[in-house]
């Protein structure tokens, strides 16, 4: 079986639109994913300390997550 596909990596700093009540666009960062084999893939960003859902589609990357230097 193939490994599911994410567009988002852990870290990566990305923006969505909040729909509670007024729109509101937040900036966090990709805390934990799901793979939704009938829907599109869920993302958890963690913004100020509050977690969020987010769909794929609903998500914009603003800067990919990089892997720590070795020392």
């Amino acid at each position: 079986m193939n490994k599911p596909g994410y567009r988002f990596k852990l870290g990566d700093l990305v923006e969505f639109n909040v729909r509670s009540g007024a729109h509101k666009i937040r900036t966090g960062i990709v805390i934990e994913r799901m793979f939704e084999m009938t829907r599109d893939d869920m993302y958890k960003i963690n913004v100020e300390g509050k977690d969020y859902w987010a769909a794929r589609p609903m998500l914009t990357l603003l800067s990919e997550a990089t892997k720590a230097s070795s020392k």
